[in-house]
């Protein structure tokens, strides 16, 4: 039933906003004035597992209306923090849905006075970028807000750059692993299951990561892009697969249609 759900969303030709129900906890929390107090917070969706790799953009609300952007395929909202989403996010996707639109002729800016150079932003520190790869790396995994805190308060806050670059290789290793589970897993089966012959998953593999190395060999971002490389692919032929039984179908009804008509005329010639 769960897998009949995600492939009737998959394959219907237009875009889908999906809404779970996630299971929640209460936490101590301390409050301003130092004391605790209790806080709700979410925790993984009411849906099969592995259900948040189905979507492009994975959006957790807290009790407090707050949206956090946990997963983003768009490259324009990862780990943007939105408060009470609302028309302005509908509108900045619908942009990005329409973004190979045409864009409408704009209108020119009147000139404004010249304004003195604003000094450039600091780069970003080692450690900063390694603790932003992290978080991606964690995020990547469906993981929710509340375990990403957890994580962070014993592997990343207050660490060093030695200790953050030993923690994000390890990171790695079992999201790889997770990787190539899934890929041998959930997505060969479903791909085997359409008719997709073995020696043709294998191709596409190497189509998509460039390379002919067994995907135990494969680093972490190969690995990532070979899974949701598939995973389009299957979303594909499932499309062109009930795209094509609807167009059986409809031959199919039309012909019972037909003969069905000469038997009603025998009907009246005999009363």
């Amino acid at each position: 039933m769960q897998q009949r759900l995600i492939d009737t969303i998959l394959t219907y030709p237009g875009h889908v906003i999906v809404t779970m129900r996630s299971k929640t906890e209460w936490i101590q929390e301390a409050s301003d004035n130092g004391r605790s107090k209790p806080v709700r917070v979410g925790l993984a969706p009411e849906q099969g597992k592995g259900i948040e790799y189905e979507f492009d953009i994975l959006l957790e609300l807290t009790a407090d209306h707050l949206g956090t952007v946990i997963k983003d395929r768009t490259g324009k909202f990862q780990d943007k923090t939105i408060d009470k989403p609302g028309e302005d996010f509908g509108v900045a996707l619908r942009e990005w849905l329409a973004d190979s639109a045409e864009p409408a002729a704009e209108k020119k800016p009147e000139p404004i006075p010249a304004q003195p150079a604003a000094p450039a932003p600091a780069a970003d520190t080692e450690h900063d970028r390694l603790y932003k790869e992290t978080r991606a790396v964690f995020d990547a995994q469906g993981k929710t807000e509340n375990e990403w805190r957890e994580y962070a308060a014993k592997y990343v806050a207050g660490k060093s750059t030695t200790y953050l670059a030993n923690t994000l290789a390890k990171l790695k290793e079992r999201a790889a692993k997770a990787l190539i589970e899934e890929i041998n897993g959930p997505i060969y089966t479903a791909l085997v299951g359409i008719g997709v012959d073995g020696k043709d998953i294998v191709d596409k593999i190497v189509d998509i990561a460039k390379t002919e190395y067994a995907l135990e060999a494969m680093d972490y971002p190969t690995l990532v892009e070979v899974r949701d490389g598939l995973n389009w692919w299957l979303r594909e032929l499932k499309f062109e697969e009930a795209k094509a039984a609807n167009e059986v179908a409809e031959p199919a009804l039309a012909s019972a249609a037909t003969q069905a008509e000469p038997a009603k005329v025998v009907e009246l010639k005999a009363a």
